[in-house]
């Protein structure tokens, strides 16, 4: 499980989550050493929920990094079980809105 937070037109998912999903060792879960790979903004606590966050981009270059099966698997859950849906559901909603 992967808590997933959808803020505006931003995707945030749970630091903690991702890590534990992939079984990511404790001394790379640092994020200090995190942000050297995804940016001051990749990796962020959330002000609503006060959890550490990946950003959609900041996630996508954190698995970028990751040569496994897994992270080959969690990318593809990512895209088409999170982020499209999100996506295509933003749109309708504009197209609903703009078209009274």
């Amino acid at each position: 499980r992967v808590r997933v937070t959808f803020d505006g037109e931003n995707v945030w998912f749970a630091a903690g989550d991702v890590f534990d999903d992939l079984g990511t060792q404790p001394d790379a879960r640092d994020p200090e050493r995190v942000r050297l790979i995804v940016g001051r903004d990749g990796l962020t606590e959330l002000p609503v929920t006060g959890v550490l966050s990946f950003s959609e981009k900041g996630l996508v270059a954190w698995l970028d990094r990751r040569t496994d099966r897994s992270a080959g698997q969690f990318t593809r859950w990512v895209d088409t079980q999170v982020v499209a849906p999100y996506r295509r559901r933003r749109e309708l909603e504009k197209a609903i809105d703009s078209n009274p």
